[in-house]
């Protein structure tokens, strides 16, 4: 058994290599370097910072890995731009009372085509096509108008759902038709709104 397991430490040490061990030698902070024998056994203490890619890339201590190796520490939330919060809050308000103002001119029953939330939806679906394309195809560059334009008074203005709760209502009242030909004519006629929309702003020519 002595003289296998003495083989077995002539063969590693023949080839070069190291065998690292935490438990043979006490940790100190730095590498111990501990000859018995024929072969070299080296210690790292647990206390020491390593760095490594887990792709065949060794370690290397904190303290000799150069400044320019080191990975910058990354905030975890970006950084809120107040005034294009702001601008997204002044749309939505604006839109969404818009919404709630023609829903209150125009009530309507459950077993009855709901105009106000099929009018709204169109309408910024159509007003978000032409929004869109002027703003990144037609105008220069901006940080707010898109914002505020776009993702304030088309979402404020739009209702997804509204829409949910009519159709289930619909359902609810056995009005199943109604409730098929509302779901399907509100998303062809946004997708219709949308390409008109973006059409028209296209054909429009830029002045030089």
């Amino acid at each position: 058994m002595i003289f296998r397991l003495r083989y077995l430490m002539d063969s590693v040490t023949a080839m070069g290599w190291k065998l690292s061990t935490t438990n043979a030698v006490p940790a100190t902070g730095n590498a111990d370097l501990v000859t018995g024998g024929c072969c070299t056994v080296e210690s790292v203490g647990e206390s020491d910072q390593t760095h490594g890619d887990g792709a065949g890339t060794p370690n290397v201590p904190a303290a000799a890995m150069p400044a320019e190796l080191a990975v910058p520490r990354r905030s975890p939330l970006p950084r809120l731009d107040a005034r294009e919060v702001a601008a997204i809050f002044v749309g939505g308000a604006v839109g969404a009372l818009a919404r709630a103002s023609l829903s209150e001119a125009l009530p309507h029953s459950a077993t009855s085509w709901p105009w106000p939330t099929f009018v709204v939806n169109i309408v910024a679906a159509l007003l978000l096509g032409y929004f869109i394309t002027r703003l990144q195809e037609r105008l220069p560059l901006s940080s707010y108008r898109r914002p505020l334009l776009g993702t304030g008074v088309c979402g404020g203005l739009s209702t997804f759902s509204t829409m949910q709760v009519e159709l289930l209502k619909m359902i609810q009242a056995q009005a199943y038709g109604l409730a098929a030909g509302y779901a399907a004519i509100s998303v062809a006629a946004g997708y219709a709104a949308i390409h008109l929309a973006t059409a028209a702003c296209r054909r429009v020519r830029v002045r030089t």
